[in-house]
């Protein structure tokens, strides 16, 4: 029965996540951007460095950038660099596939059975597939998700997982420029989860050193 009830809750989420890579593979490349952090990443690549000043705007032209999302454009252009157009679709793919297979699993976790957990995902990437485009925030959504479980596991009593929280937070600083989103959604556990405060805090400090030294 324990088999038969693992392979049951599979072949459900492989129907949802078989919508949800179609779709992935289905939708165009957007324009905005993409190109611009491709040639972005090609300049840290070769240089071996984040560029400190704008490069590639007309009114601010060499005037002092900060570069945010560096790392999310290397990623592109090693991507592009690897496999071109075919290869870059195939990351969204499997980043889509990634973020909302955690979330069906926390959807389980709460009791949801597995073909509503199945429509509750498909439902919230079709509110959200507008948004797929190859930019930074795509590789954010599988580690705003991870967090989420990450917590949510705390909440309940479990800190094996809280030892990711650096390595998360040094990702997401470099990835995009919404890394505030996680002090809020730690501070929101924190101050109504139930797990340790302490093993959170001593966490939450060591992303505050490898985020910001």
């Amino acid at each position: 029965m324990p088999n038969s009830s693992r392979s049951y809750d599979f072949l459900w989420l492989s129907i949802a996540l078989l919508v949800l890579i179609s779709l992935a593979f289905l939708l165009p490349l957007s324009p905005q951007d993409y190109w611009w952090y491709l040639r972005l990443g090609q300049d840290v690549a070769s240089t071996g460095a984040i560029p400190t000043v704008d490069t590639y705007s007309f009114t601010r032209a060499g005037a002092p950038f900060f570069y945010q999302s560096w790392l999310a454009a290397l990623l592109f252009w090693k991507t592009f660099q690897a496999g071109g157009f075919a290869l870059t679709f195939l990351l969204r793919a499997v980043i889509i596939a990634v973020t909302y297979s955690l979330l069906w699993i926390m959807v389980r976790g709460v009791g949801v059975g597995p073909r509503l957990a199945s429509l509750l995902i498909v439902l919230a990437a079709l509110a959200g597939s507008n948004n797929w485009s190859f930019r930074p925030q795509l590789f954010i959504y599988p580690i705003f998700v991870f967090l989420l479980y990450i917590l949510t596991k705390w909440t309940q009593g479990e800190k094996r997982g809280l030892w990711m929280l650096p390595v998360l937070s040094m990702l997401w600083v470099n990835l995009h420029g919404s890394f505030p989103l996680f002090f809020i959604l730690g501070g929101t556990a924190f101050l109504f989860g139930k797990g340790d405060k302490k093993a959170l805090c001593i966490w939450a400090w060591r992303f505050s050193r490898y985020a910001f030294y």
